[in-house]
Formats: structure tokens, sequence, C-alpha cells
């Protein structure tokens, strides 16, 4: 017993880390393939808390990932004014700063990576280092983020040099940063020294990324051992990723053709200008300084001036470019002379100006027609320099396309955006889970065109002129986190894995095995359901039907664009549908009377059992593998309570489709409701019963609506009548999460049968448990009561409401029943069902 419980949990956990193995390489795969679209390379990091900041400084020099974790803390410190806003701070401004600190303070540890300032690290490495920094990551929702800098001291990023990371962030694993390189190398050296030749260069970068590379595989940067491999590379894993298009398109700047023009200018090749003009590469220009009393041409030769031009102009920085020529050109201020009358008179020439290269690790004094000549620069480019020079650094910046243009969107426009955005109820996930993202989600019935025609309304009725739709959409997919909500439907995890691997010819035996046997239960599930089908058409005594929970219907519905401001009632419906003579019955109820969990849907299948004629004897139902509101033990108390209450029903059994295919005939009458409403106001939610008559013309729906005293407590009903829903009568524990037939009986009244496959032999389980004298255990089996009164509403909802009925989009004869609806702030305001986008952790379909 002992081996098969341990067989079975090595099995689910082999099954899980396969899926985490899929769930990693997909974010790796897909990472290569964008970092691959831009000329990019990744070079592993070691995940030792400090990947941050071991991939930043493979861009700098004289950098390594310590000194450059205590540089960026020391600089939040000092600048700590600017960052205070960024962190997620509460109480007065003192407290904030003090919060700030201690959350940087906490971040200088070796290792450490806290959840408050890393957020802010990217755009204090950007402020730090004056450059933009640009991260490439594995998400879809947001694949790059082009950070630049934000403090406003002279200083600004570079479009042409930016600090590039590779962000691996699959979900619900650590998050982690790798280093990522041009495959087309570009130079940066520190002024003063001297610039190496290009093998040089070449044998330094390979040597540096060698190193990153053998500590990200846990080896020294001296070993020589390649065959040796460490666990931590997730290169290993094979399964392919999914690949899907982004809600809108990534933008490279780097490839506009202004900032490739500018990108050749800053390096010294040629280019056309904007007007057409082909502009020639820089070049060494000949000069003779025969005559110089310097003597340039004697202690610099070709091939130094040469290494000097390469060094300048491979910085392809503009801000850099100039801070070459301020830390290589000394100046101070002439001395004055005295005139005839004795009085001090300052010379025309107000400084005097010294220029230098350093060549051989020395500071070599050159004439300026020698410096000029050198860089193939003019007078103009060196006075601008040390005209906006500080302590020999250049302060300025490139002013060149700053220009405010004429058709920007002003501030005020784009505020007006906002509003009408944020006016939009927007409510939270179906699943509160600690660390969720922050999406929240819209009504179904938007769409970002739907919310620009009204915005263009607005704007009308208030004689302003709007933005255009491409300036709205923009803001609201870049400046918001928000999704329209669409109810999740049922996928196959499993098929699109298998599919995908196949195809790229990297299937496992696991995963054909796996696969063959998930297709092995589908079809046994499909064929018991038609097998069943058959007796029932023939037989009196067995009801066959299939039952589902239909998506949340909406009150009030209108297509008026004020409802669209509003949060509504939700109205819920489950559909049973006889699969003999193909009777359909709805159950209806509103969230204020009910939920919909399993006491709710084990009332319903209640109620419609209690309902069947008294000559069926022998009930089947079959659902999807919901297991909060189908497959757990409450409903199962719920159709055993049927069995020994109801005089005519002997048996009934639950049937579970095979997850991913249980497409039902229920299913049927969801679509037949929601063709019945288009076109139809509705006000009030029992508006919603004469919709879901009409959607069949012949033989329609049967309507049950439900109110809050109409709900029956099964979980308490479970706990009092199963006292053991663990063992089996072998003493094999039970895995609700994989049952697939679940049969109770009148005959065994202390009896669940169930089964793992369609096609296995029936296990027990003794619900009623014994005590330790080995006497049966049993508990009240009366229903009882799961509501005594209405369920309350969020707040905010009745607020909604009733701005409706105040302004007349909901009629006055319905503004009691609104007017009564309690309401509560400790209720919480999200999704009633999960949308599409969400992981259910519980289920296996929703």
């Amino acid at each position: 017993q002992e081996k098969d419980d341990l067989s079975a949990a090595i099995t689910e956990s082999h099954r899980i880390h396969r899926f985490r193995q899929l769930n990693v390489h997909v974010h790796n795969k897909r990472l290569d393939e964008l970092l691959q679209h831009n000329g990019l390379k990744r070079v592993p990091v070691y995940p030792d808390g400090n990947c941050f900041f071991t991939a930043a400084s493979l861009h700098l020099l004289n950098q390594d990932k310590g000194t450059l974790r205590e540089a960026l803390c020391l600089h939040m410190n000092e600048n700590v004014q600017h960052y205070v806003d960024f962190f997620p701070c509460t109480g007065s401004e003192h407290e904030r700063t003090q919060q700030v600190r201690a959350s940087v303070e906490e971040l200088r540890e070796n290792g450490v990576w806290n959840t408050t300032a890393n957020d802010i690290l990217p755009l204090a490495l950007a402020n730090f280092t004056r450059r933009r920094v640009k991260i490439f990551s594995s998400k879809l929702d947001k694949p790059v983020w082009d950070i630049t800098p934000s403090l406003k001291t002279g200083e600004t990023a570079s479009v042409f040099s930016p600090i590039y990371l590779a962000f691996l962030a699959p979900r619900g694993q650590p998050e982690h940063f790798d280093g990522c390189l041009l495959k087309k190398r570009y130079i940066y050296t520190e002024f003063g020294d001297t610039c190496p030749s290009h093998e040089q260069e070449a044998e330094e970068l390979q040597h540096s990324q060698d190193a990153c590379t053998n500590e990200a595989n846990g080896l020294d940067s001296d070993s020589t051992e390649s065959e040796q491999e460490s666990p931590n590379i997730p290169g290993i894993y094979i399964t392919p990723p999914k690949k899907a298009r982004g809600r809108k398109r990534v933008a490279h700047p780097e490839n506009w053709k202004r900032n490739v023009r500018k990108q050749l200018k800053l390096s010294g090749q040629q280019y056309t200008s904007s007007r057409g003009k082909t502009i020639q590469a820089k070049s060494l220009k000949v000069v003779d300084c025969s005559k110089c009393k310097l003597k340039c041409t004697e202690k610099i030769s070709h091939e130094e001036r040469e290494t000097v031009f390469q060094t300048f102009y491979d910085l392809q920085n503009y801000e850099r470019q100039k801070d070459f020529v301020c830390r290589h050109v000394e100046e101070k201020r002439t001395r004055t002379y005295l005139d005839e009358s004795d009085q001090p008179v300052q010379k025309k020439r107000l400084v005097d100006r010294k220029y230098f290269f350093t060549v051989g690790g020395e500071k070599v004094r050159v004439c300026k027609r020698f410096f000029q000549a050198t860089l193939s620069i003019g007078h103009a480019y060196i006075q601008h320099a040390l005209e906006h020079s500080a302590d020999g650094t250049f302060t300025g910046e490139d002013k060149r396309g700053k220009n405010i243009p004429s058709n920007k969107t002003s501030n005020t426009d784009r505020n007006r955006v906002k509003q009408h955005i944020e006016s939009f109820p927007a409510v939270e996930s179906h699943y509160c889970r600690k660390n969720t993202n922050t999406r929240r989600f819209l009504d179904s019935t938007l769409n970002v065109n739907k919310m620009y025609k009204m915005y263009k309304d607005e704007c009308e009725t208030a004689d302003v002129t709007p933005v255009s739709s491409s300036m709205y959409r923009h803001i609201f997919t870049t400046e918001y986190n928000l999704s329209f909500h669409h109810p999740k439907k049922d996928q196959c995890l499993l098929c699109n894995v298998y599919h995908e691997e196949k195809k790229r010819n990297m299937l496992t035996s696991e995963r054909e095995t796996e696969y063959s046997e998930h297709m092995e239960r589908k079809v046994e599930s499909r064929t018991e359901k038609a097998k069943d089908k058959k007796e029932a058409q023939e037989s009196d005594n067995l009801y066959v039907a299939t039952f589902d929970m239909e998506a949340v219907l909406p009150t009030p519905f209108d297509l008026t664009s004020q409802t669209y401001y509003k949060r509504k009632l939700s109205t819920y419906n489950l559909s049973v549908f006889s699969l003999a003579d193909k009777k359909a019955a709805c159950y209806v109820w509103n969230e204020s009377e009910g939920q919909r969990g399993s006491n709710e849907v084990g009332t319903c299948l209640y109620k419609h059992i209690l309902s069947l004629p008294q000559s069926v004897q022998h009930v089947i139902l079959y659902s999807d593998t919901c297991t909060g509101q189908n497959r757990n033990q409450f409903i199962t108390a719920a159709l055993h309570h049927a069995v020994q209450n109801i005089p005519n029903i002997q048996t009934i059994d639950q049937k579970f489709l095979e997850s991913g295919h249980s497409q039902m005939e229920c299913d049927s009458m969801h679509a037949c409701i929601e063709r019945s409403r288009r076109g139809v106001k509705i006000h009030h939610p029992d508006q919603w019963i004469t919709v879901i008559q009409c959607a069949r013309d012949s033989d329609p729906y049967t309507v049950v609506t439900l109110e809050h005293d109409a709900f029956y407590d099964f979980k308490e009903l479970a706990r009092n009548t199963m006292r053991n829903t663990k063992h089996d009568i072998n003493n094999r524990r039970v895995n609700w999460l994989k049952l697939k037939w679940i049969r109770v009986t009148k005959a065994d009244t202390d009896t669940v049968y169930f089964k793992y496959r369609m096609k296995d032999q029936f296990s027990q389980i003794k619900i009623k448990g014994t005590s330790r004298r080995g006497r049966p255990q049993v508990g009240t089996t009366s229903l009882s009561l799961l509501y005594t009164s209405q369920l309350p509403i969020p707040n905010a909802k009745k607020a909604d409401l009733t701005d409706l009925c105040r302004s007349g989009v909901i009629p006055s004869r319905h503004h009691e029943f609104y007017s009564k609806l309690p309401s509560s702030s400790t209720v919480r305001d999200c999704l009633a069902e999960v949308d599409v986008t969400e992981e259910n952790d519980d289920t296996d379909d929703d």
C-alpha cells in the first residue's frame, strides 16, 4: 500500500516537473527569438541574487556586480526625493523617505533581491549611467521595456548605446536577468585609456562572456572542463513555446531611418542626410607639423593616430564623444597685462588651451591643428564641448530632434483620455491570490472602438477636439493594465503541448504515453455518453442529462453608452439538458440570492432530480471536471441525499468528460440564449426569464427561479454524513481530482463507488467512517438552509445601480427592487467567473 502511494506521488511529481520545464522552456525560447530578431545574443548569468548587477556590468568598465550594487544604492540614497514617488510607501513625506532609505539599505547586502527597491533599479541604472536601459522580456504582454533617464541634471541617455538586459519571467517561478550584448561588438573605453586593437577587444569580450557563462554554469573562469554541466542551465528544456501575436506591435527605434542616420554620423560612417545629400565618412586627415614647436608627428605615429581616431568614433555616443574632447583639452584664463597708464587690461583671447592625446597610458601634448585633424572635427565642435563642461566633464545634451512637434498631444488632452478610461468600472480577477498581477477587467461587451466612440461623443458635447483613435488606443495599451473580460473556455493544454512538440520533433516516450492515455479517456467518456443516451431513449427508467453553468448574465443589459460606465448585477443560470427527449431546464438566480459554488449547483441538481417522473429509477449526470462546482464531495453529498430520500430513485451516477474535451449538449442552450438576447433591453433580473423562455421556439426551456431561502448547505451535510472521503476500503488515498465516475445507490447507504477510468472496476469509500471502537459514525442527515437573508453586493456596485436608476436608464418601476438590495464594503468587487487569461489551480476546466 505504501509503495502504491509513493509511486503515485512520484508520478504526480514528475508530471508537475515536466509542466514546469515546459513553462521555463517556452519563456527561454521566446526570449531567444526576440533577442535574435533584434541582433542580440544572451550571456548566461549565475542566479545568485546578483543577476541584475552582473548582467548590467557587462556594459560598464571598472564595474563588477558588487561595486555596481553599492554605486546604485548610493545613487538612490543621494536622490531619494526623486525616487520616493516610485515606491509603494505610505505616511508623511518624512516617513516615506525613511521607508525608501530602509529598503535601499536592505538592498546593499550581497545577494539580496527584495520586492520594493528592485523594480526601481532599471530606472536608477539609467539615471546613474546617463544611458538608456533596454530590457527584453519573455512576457507576452510587455516584451520590451525602454527606460530613459528621468533625472534632469543636464544629462541624457543616448539612443545608440543602451544597456541591454535579458529578463526571464516564467509564470509562478523566480524571475532572472541574463546579460545581453550586440552580435556586432560596441567598444566602450574609459577616457584616458588606450583603445585596444579589434583583435584584443574580441579576445577580451570572449573572455568576459566565457567567464560569465562559466559562473552561470558553476565553473571557475579559468576552468577548461567544457563538458562539465550545471543543473541551473535553463537551456536544457526542450518544449517549444506557443507563438502568440502580441496585442500591439513592438517599436524598434534603433531601426528608424533618422536614428540609423544619427548612429552612422556618430560612428563616422557615410550617411545620407534628411535632404538626400550624401555625407562622406570621417577619415584621418593629413597634417604637417614639421614646423610645429610641439613636433606632434614625431611623438605620435600614424598607427597611434588611427587608434585614437577609431577609439573616438567607436564611442558612438554624443555625450561620450564630447566628454572625450573635454578630458583631453585643458584651458585656463589668460593673464591680464598693464597698459601705458598701468591699468590691468584683459587680453583679447580669454583662455589658453592645451590639447592632449593618451598614448601608451601617458598624456602627450599636441597642437590644435593636429588634434582637430586626428579626430576630424572643427573648432566649433571643441568650443561647444568646452562651453558646456564642468570639471572636465561634458554636462550638455544632444538637443537635436528634441524640439516639441507642433502636432504633439497636449497633457490636457491626454489627461482627458485618461479620465474617460478611468470612468469605466474595472474589477479584479475571479481569483485573489498572493503575488498575482495587477490586471483589472472591463465589461465583456466593451472594446476600444466602443470606448473611443463614447469618448468622441463626450468631446462633441463639451465642444472639445478629440484625440485620434490611434492615440486613444496607445494610451489605453501602454498606460493601463486593463483587459476586456472573456469567460474561460474548455481548452486542452496537453493536446497543445503534444502537437507543438511533435511539430518540432521533440516528442518523448513519456509524452507519447501521456497523450495516448489522454485520448483513450476522451474516447471512453464520449462512447459512454453515447451508450447512455441510446439506453435512455429506449427505457423510461433511465434519465441521462448534461449540466453546466452559463456565462454571467449582466443586469441591466442595455446598449446605451451610460451603462458601460457602471457595474451591473450578475444573474446566474445552471442549464440541464436531457439527452433522451431533449427537454431542458434552467435554474436562474441573481447574485443577491446566491453565489456560484457547489452548494448552489448541488441545490439545482437536487431540485431537478425531485422534479423527474416517478418512473425514473436511474439517473446519470454528465459534466465537465470543474472541481469547484461539479467534481467534489459536496455534490456527492447532494446526490447521496437525493438517492436516499427520493423514493423512486435507486441509483445516481455522475460521470465526467475528459478535461479539455467536455463539449456537451447543454452548451447549445447557452448559444440559443445568447442569440435570443440580441437587441433586447433588460433592466431587471426577472426579464432574463423571458429571454431564456424565448430562446427555443419549439418546446421552450423550463425556467426555475431561485431565491436565497431555496439553497441548501450541502457542505454542512457532507461534514455530518461523509465522515470519510479520503481513503477507500483498501486504505488507498482517493484523488478526487482524477475521478471519472461517481455512483451512489439506495441499497448501500454508507458507500460511494468511484472509478478513475470508465473501463475500470468500481472502488468503494465507506463514507460514514468508524470510531476507535469500530462503531459507525453518523451525523444528522437533515438539510439546513444555506442563507437566511439576501447576500450583500459591493457598495460600489450598489452606487452604480442607484445612479442608473437616478439617470432614468433603469425605468422607475424597477427602482424599488434596486433600492432594497443590501450592500457592504467588505464584499470584494471582482469577476464572478474565470477569465480566459487566468489560470485556475483547482480545476481542470472552468
